[in-house]
């Protein structure tokens, strides 16, 4: 069921964010980072909440009414999210 496969890939995540070698090489990534989680998601907000905090450069947007599939579920939202991040970060 959709339970089991996210309660197990929910443990393997949290051991991989929780990994020491994951955390240093993470902590280290300078470039601008977006992470976007829908709040409908099945998958703990606080896992990717937490990655976001590890990455210097990034920030973290949580989209309303979204699972875990932003882009098919809401490709306008998702673009725009997108466009916002890349014209306030990166320079062409």
């Amino acid at each position: 069921t959709n339970d089991e496969v996210n309660q197990t890939v929910g443990a393997d995540w949290e051991n991989l964010i929780n990994d020491k070698g994951y955390t240093e090489h993470i902590s280290s990534i300078s470039i601008p980072s977006l992470l976007i989680h829908g709040k409908e998601d099945p998958r703990p907000l606080e896992s990717v909440r937490s990655l976001s905090q590890r990455l210097p450069n990034s920030q973290f947007k949580t989209l309303e009414k979204v699972g875990h599939y932003p882009w098919i579920e809401k490709p306008e939202l998702t673009r725009k999210t997108l466009r916002d991040f890349i014209g306030e970060n990166i320079v062409l």
